[in-house]
């Protein structure tokens, strides 16, 4: 009987050794694979053994789609295109619950989690969320998917989240329940952080001229969304006092040429 570090049992042995933990991860996808879409891939990638998993795709099959077939793990599309295939997504979603028939449906991203807290309710089937983006939808979403965004919150068994700041927007702005809501950071795969991989890494930067010191790194899409002017600035902030400090941006997006413009009217251009 499989044990956890703590000599307590495991989902799996509570259910049983004759078969694994059977989940079903739901994710909506887009055109290539973003961040909460490398994360689902990673996850899928190094799940335990005393898994199942069946990955599934708001969207129509597309480069995601190829990206999870690869982590070996069977991987199906509702084929939503727009908000009016909506109700046919949501009915092919409750036929595959009811035909796999899995322990947990656990949905990535605006709006998986409402046809999942949708498709859970119908079924059964026990329901959680991950929250990547905090306030992302409701800063930026339109009045439906505001809405939609605060039920599926309301009507997930429980939510994780990467950072105590997205836990503390659920709970005060959400008014999710506190004991509902799971700090887990995000993981990165430990193959990636080997010696060899520093060494490219080094070697990347001093092809780029980046003098050997203090670094911050990020690496996401240069949009307003996401920040990077934040981190311009505080960047700056910090400059005077760490003289040999520098900043990189791993990315690309419509904000890198404004990000480029507000690094020299700070003063730090040569360093960013």
């Amino acid at each position: 009987m499989r044990r956890q570090r703590d000599g307590t049992s495991t989902a799996a042995d509570r259910l049983g050794a004759a078969r694994p933990l059977r989940i079903v991860h739901l994710i909506t996808g887009s055109s290539g694979v973003a961040g909460a879409e490398q994360i689902l891939i990673d996850l899928a990638s190094h799940a335990d053994p005393a898994l199942s998993l069946e990955l599934v795709t708001v969207r129509p099959w597309g480069p995601l789609g190829d990206a999870l077939a690869a982590t070996g793990w069977p991987v199906d599309a509702l084929g939503v295109r727009r908000l009016r295939d909506g109700p046919a997504g949501l009915a092919r979603l409750v036929g595959l619950l009811r035909a796999r028939r899995p322990d947990a449906l656990h949905t990535h991203l605006h709006p998986a989690a409402s046809l999942g807290a949708a498709a859970a309710a119908v079924t059964g089937v026990p329901h959680l969320h991950t929250h990547h983006h905090g306030a992302w939808v409701q800063r930026h979403g339109g009045p439906l998917d505001r809405r939609l965004d605060r039920w599926a919150a309301a009507h997930s068994r429980a939510i994780a989240v990467p950072s105590r700041a997205v836990a503390r927007f659920l709970v005060d702005q959400l008014r999710v329940a506190a004991a509902r809501v799971r700090v887990i950071p995000n993981g990165v795969p430990c193959e990636r952080a080997s010696r060899s991989v520093r060494a490219t890494a080094r070697a990347r930067l001093d092809a780029l001229g980046v003098p050997r010191g203090p670094l911050v790194g990020c690496a996401a899409r240069l949009v307003s969304s996401k920040g990077p002017h934040v981190l311009v600035d505080a960047f700056a902030r910090v400059a005077g006092r760490r003289p040999t400090a520098q900043l990189v941006l791993l990315g690309d997006g419509p904000d890198r040429a404004a990000l480029h413009r507000r690094a020299r009217s700070l003063g730090v251009a040569a360093r960013v």
